[in-house]
């Protein structure tokens, strides 16, 4: 396949990032919880996004040369992690099921936000595929989520 670029790197970063203020967040609603139903759907949550850092940089391993890092691609990195935040700072929840609406919510603004991220640039086709393949993932599983909701 070719080459990815400093763009494409860039993309699977900032998708990484995102999915890893994910899980930070799920894990930080699981140890809050009070519910034992709530705890273990928080538990779910913060692996799925964990197993899409882990699948992404698997997948920049594969591909990359690790020394094209710059302090500036960190700093570069960092300032797009408020975006997981933003979703999540307004959740204010009285109770689980509350909850549950919100974080879906956050759930569909963050998944939209990377689809549009990724459709209007112009990184490769197999870029594109792999974030997206992740999307999937995390649809379906939130799908099911979802499915559970008779809290």
């Amino acid at each position: 396949g070719l080459a990815m670029s400093e763009k494409d790197i860039d993309m699977i970063e900032r998708v990484i990032h995102i999915n890893k203020d994910a899980s930070q967040f799920f894990k930080a609603i699981q140890q809050s919880a009070e519910s034992f139903e709530l705890k273990g759907r928080m538990a779910a949550l913060y692996e799925i996004h964990r197993n899409i850092v882990q699948n992404l940089k698997m997948h920049l391993t594969l591909k990359e040369n690790k020394d094209q890092h710059t302090l500036e691609d960190e700093l570069k990195v960092a300032k797009n992690d408020e975006i997981f935040n933003e979703c999540f700072t307004k959740l204010n929840a009285q109770n689980d099921h509350e909850l549950i609406g919100q974080i879906e919510a956050a759930e569909d603004q963050c998944e939209g936000m990377i689809k549009n991220m990724v459709k209007d640039s112009e990184v490769l086709k197999s870029t594109k595929e792999v974030i997206a393949r992740q999307m999937l993932y995390l649809k379906k599983s939130f799908e099911y989520f979802k499915s559970l909701k008779s809290i």
